[in-house]
């Protein structure tokens, strides 16, 4: 006889693995351990997911809907392409700001996945899809010239990420410490000349 499911546990235990991964890095994290830490048993884990790496997809689509949800509230989709990108470089900021540990989870941490249906391919992609989209739209109206799309999305992602982990760090100048506003202003500038905004 099956079991009920109970989403809560699942989502308990995607949310201990991810704090586990933070605090003692990957290679520490087990079944059991995280069964240990909630007070069930590592078989109660395996009813929920398979492996270890069913857990570890589900913590990353959990932050890529959530990373997207987040850039859709902020975007205004009737403003001008030059303008949607900036926000969603803001937007992203913010959201990798204010969920830091989540970010270096799904950006650094937590292994690549190779083995993904169609529907979590486009889960992982979506905030990368509505750069591109704005992109293509921009180019379309004019108000951005490129050769290659997948290019300019792609070095304005390890732009702006590569900001935030230096801030978080504490990598800049200590004068930037407590402020990068200025280093991401310039950054957006520096991309929209990329693109040749008019």
């Amino acid at each position: 006889m099956t079991r009920p499911s109970n989403p809560e546990m699942a989502e308990k235990i995607r949310t201990e693995a991810a704090k586990l991964i933070f605090e003692k890095g990957l290679a520490a994290v087990s079944a059991r351990t995280i069964a240990k830490n909630l007070g069930i048993t590592a078989t109660t884990i395996y009813y929920y997911y398979k492996d270890m790496n069913e857990i570890y997809k589900a913590i990353k689509i959990d932050g890529f809907i959530g990373l997207d949800s987040f850039i859709q509230e902020k975007q205004n989709i009737t403003d001008s392409a030059a303008n949607q990108l900036a926000s969603i470089m803001e937007s992203f900021i913010i959201w990798c700001k204010q969920n830091s540990n989540l970010a270096e989870l799904m950006f650094e941490k937590l292994p690549a996945q190779f083995d993904l249906t169609e529907e979590e391919m486009q889960i992982y992609y979506l905030s990368y899809s509505r750069v591109v989209n704005v992109l293509e739209y921009g180019k379309l109206k004019g108000e951005f010239k490129f050769d290659d799309v997948d290019e300019a999305a792609s070095i304005g992602f390890a732009m702006i990420y590569g900001i935030i982990v230096l801030d978080l760090n504490k990598r800049f100048h200590e004068k930037y410490w407590d402020d990068i506003s200025i280093l991401i202003r310039r950054s957006k500038e520096l991309l929209l000349n990329y693109l040749k905004v008019n």
